[in-house]
């Protein structure tokens, strides 16, 4: 039964401690690149560093990312107008108890859920014309579903200076048949993640202990961060 996280916001240091070491559905397109591929392997080794050192793995801020963040309200806001539907914020779901495999959506409703892709206008046109969701969102959208245990969730694209259209709504049905590959590849990795995980696993003793966080308060004064007394 999914654990749902409702009380975080997205993109907070809570929210980013509650996906860290987990599986996330926003990397399920990586699953399924197939047995152990580099795309793969290498999402599997930033899960497995998150467990061993309790860090998020490095995120790459771009203008899009940025611009995304900015519009979400917006986005939202325009899918309640345009649908009826109210739209309940969460931070994040667990598919089950053991919170090794999670999803965050950007809504739920009373039908399922939503994905907001806020794209530039080239992209928001193509996804008009194709008058369907976006094949490298689909494993998102499929594995958000098999978290929430929903049957439909609905893609959205709002890109706020196409004066024509600006929000394209479209509802996607829960695939089986995806959702099985998701599942299967997913569990997998957990496993896997969990033996990276013992490979690196000796404890240091009380000398490099000292070391390490001496170098770490030296690494949170470069990043500007309050040093931590131990």
């Amino acid at each position: 039964m999914t654990v749902i996280l409702d009380y975080i916001e997205q993109g907070s240091d809570e929210w980013l401690q509650a996906r860290l070491g987990r599986i996330t559905m926003s990397n399920a397109d990586k699953l399924l690149t197939g047995g152990k591929g580099v795309t793969r392997m290498s999402y599997i080794i930033d899960v497995a560093s998150e467990i061993a050192s309790g860090v998020p793995s490095e995120k790459v801020n771009t203008w899009e990312m940025a611009r995304g963040t900015l519009l979400e309200p917006f986005a939202r806001q325009a899918y309640e107008a345009h649908t009826g539907l109210k739209v309940k914020q969460v931070g994040l779901g667990y598919l089950d108890e053991n919170r090794r495999i999670s999803a965050s959506p950007d809504g739920l409703t009373i039908d399922g859920g939503m994905e907001i892709k806020c794209q530039g206008a080239k992209a928001h046109l193509r996804t008009i014309i194709d008058a369907k969701n976006p094949k490298k969102f689909t494993p998102q959208i499929q594995g958000s579903m098999w978290v929430f245990e929903t049957e439909t969730w609905d893609y959205c694209s709002f890109c706020p200076e196409f004066k024509t259209m600006p929000l394209f709504v479209m509802r996607v049905n829960r695939d089986e048949e995806i959702i099985k590959q998701i599942q299967d590849s997913a569990l997998k990795a957990v496993f896997e993640v969990d033996e990276y995980v013992k490979l690196a696993r000796e404890e240091p003793n009380e000398t490099i202990n000292a070391i390490c966080n001496e170098a770490i308060e030296l690494i949170d004064i470069m990043q500007n961060k309050e040093v931590e007394i131990y």
